[in-house]
């Protein structure tokens, strides 16, 4: 009777033990695949490092025909690359939508299927040869619909630490807005981090 006991507890705790173990795991369909940047993280990883050493920017903002230029001493990084963030194509929900092209080791483009419309229409990367850190990013983002049309081409530019780590030391953001009843507005964002 003890053995009975003894073996049935063993499957319990075996089978309690299997359950939580496969709660922790996250589902195969799930996971990141590591083949695509994470711009997501970093970005984020960006923002805090730019927001720990607030570095001047030297900004030029054209909107239509009006052109505006200045040094700014304080920026909200997280704010200042949101649209960067947007672009992130590495949540597992969009992996399926995009094909890799490795133009090199060091340049890698993401780009949208044919029979796919994601707001992304493509990314490339540019990989340092020596550290494998991130030098250049652009990407297209397009939205579309009945009543609005936008398209952006982002861009940002990094330089190595020497620490080995990347760090955006400029960006550009180029695009147009158009509401059905408006007329269409350019807009030209560049960016230097001084």
């Amino acid at each position: 009777m003890n053995i009975v006991k003894w073996k049935l507890s063993c499957m319990l705790i075996g089978f309690i033990g299997s359950v939580l173990f496969s709660c922790g795991q996250e589902p195969a369909s799930l996971k990141r695949d590591t083949r695509f940047f994470d711009l997501a993280a970093f970005i984020e990883t960006q923002s805090i490092l730019l927001d720990s050493l607030q570095p001047k920017v030297r900004k030029k903002v054209t909107i239509g025909d009006t052109v505006e230029e200045k040094i700014v001493s304080e920026t909200n990084w997280a704010k200042e690359l949101e649209l960067f963030d947007q672009a992130d194509i590495s949540k597992p929900a969009l992996q399926t939508s995009y094909e890799i092209e490795e133009q090199s080791e060091q340049i890698r483009v993401y780009k949208a299927k044919a029979n796919e419309n994601p707001n992304v229409k493509y990314i490339k990367t540019t990989l340092d040869s020596k550290t494998g850190q991130i030098v250049s990013l652009e990407a297209l983002i397009s939205r579309n619909n009945y009543l609005y049309h936008s398209e952006k081409k982002i861009w940002l530019q990094c330089r190595i630490s020497p620490q080995g780590k990347s760090q955006i030391s400029a960006y550009r953001i180029s695009g147009m807005q158009k509401l059905i009843f408006n007329d269409q507005v350019p807009y030209h964002i560049e960016a230097e981090i001084l």
